[in-house]
């Protein structure tokens, strides 16, 4: 508890650790959505033009697609409402809220999912070379949130490990059903 509240002190008192809270806590993921709309319809776009002829191949590979998204969301907002963990300034009164929260608990961080679920796709499709962009951005909001002092390191990992198992296991499922033809 004394590491997240000498962050949380730190940032308070500093106004670019306050810019940085501000910008990637609070407005990260205006940052982060329409660039990762833009990319995804890139890709959507290359998708279609390898696929052209066939489309119940593109109706498999959006369903496949949207479940590598949609799955890691799922499980951790059923976690987050289940296990109803409080956030960092709830557990201590010196650690100060930095930034607006709509969700009422903190484990698992349901914006650590997101933005790794969206991080993930993207560096799995390679499609162009500013991939890197969105781990970076993604790392960013992550620790700014944590700063902030609405998660600890354990919701935002949570997050992520989620996001990797699912698509691990979509991935898996994908190779096992191509190898099997099926």
């Amino acid at each position: 508890m004394n590491f997240y509240r000498k962050i949380n002190n730190f940032a308070q008192r500093n106004k670019y650790a306050k810019y940085f809270v501000e910008i990637f806590g609070e407005y990260g993921l205006l940052i982060f959505l329409p660039s990762s709309l833009l990319y995804f319809s890139i890709l959507f776009i290359s998708f279609l033009r390898e696929y052209n002829d066939s489309l119940p191949e593109i109706i498999v590979q959006l369903i496949l697609f949207s479940l590598y998204f949609i799955l890691p969301l799922i499980i951790a907002i059923l976690l987050n409402k289940l296990l109803k963990f409080k956030r960092p300034f709830e557990k201590d009164n010196k650690i100060k809220k930095m930034i607006n929260i709509k969700e009422k608990y903190a484990f698992p961080s349901i914006h650590a999912t997101f933005l790794s679920a969206i991080t993930l796709i993207i560096l799995l499709s390679w499609v162009g070379g500013f991939s890197w962009v969105f781990l970076v951005l993604t790392v960013l909001i992550s620790v700014a949130r944590i700063i902030a002092g609405v998660h600890y390191v354990r919701d935002i990992l949570f997050g992520y490990f989620i996001t990797v198992f699912i698509q691990a296991f979509l991935i898996y499922i994908t190779f096992f059903l191509s190898l099997h033809n099926i």
